[in-house]
């Protein structure tokens, strides 16, 4: 494991480490099944610091980003000013509104394409945008994301996918998430044909 080689030269060098990660922003399934941040918690780190919420964003997309992904997380006090959201029933007329909000200067995040497989979000993205994979770590001022039929909401209110004819290899609901979290200002979803 790369992990383990990173840590051997840490040892050897016996420099100083602070890991920082989100369990959550897990992609693939590779990663979540190496289940590093148990590793880094039962092998590495002797002392273990959490933050309660992601500290760089307001309470207004915070509270959103928790009701999006789990319906359960409502909180009816907040108003959502800065969070939009636009349905579209064609994949060609949201493909048109993310052209204007490129032109207005908002940060289209795709998900992360495959080098092998053709996947349901490949019809509404543009190559030439961002992925969710190279905006790690990155905020936006206001960033739009795509949710399309295949989002839907499980019986235990969490958001989930379904009717792909292939599995894919990274999750599109934590590529979701990744995409709305990099807003550090205004959300703006973009729904198709999806109610």
């Amino acid at each position: 494991m790369q992990l383990d080689l990173f840590l051997l030269r840490v040892k050897e060098t016996d420099v100083k480490c602070i890991f920082s990660y989100d369990p959550k922003q897990c992609l693939a399934s590779r990663e979540i099944k190496n289940n590093i941040p148990d590793y880094i918690m039962t092998q590495v780190s002797p002392k273990h610091f959490k933050l309660t919420d992601k500290i760089r964003s307001n309470k207004e997309i915070t509270s959103f980003i928790k009701n999006l992904f789990d319906l359960s997380k409502i909180n009816r006090n907040q108003k959502y000013s800065n969070v939009f959201v636009q349905y579209f029933s064609t994949t060609n007329d949201a493909k048109k509104y993310l052209e204007v909000l490129k032109d207005d200067r908002w940060k289209i995040i795709n998900d992360t394409p495959s080098m092998y497989d053709r996947y349901p979000y490949d019809s509404y993205q543009n190559s030439i945008d961002s992925s969710a994979h190279s905006v790690i770590g990155q905020e936006f001022d206001n960033v739009a994301a795509v949710i399309d039929e295949h989002f839907y909401y499980a019986d235990n209110g969490k958001l989930s996918t379904k009717g792909w004819n292939t599995i894919s290899y990274y999750y599109p609901t934590k590529m979701l998430f990744q995409i709305v979290t990099r807003a550090r200002k205004k959300p703006n979803i973009i729904i198709i044909n999806n109610e």
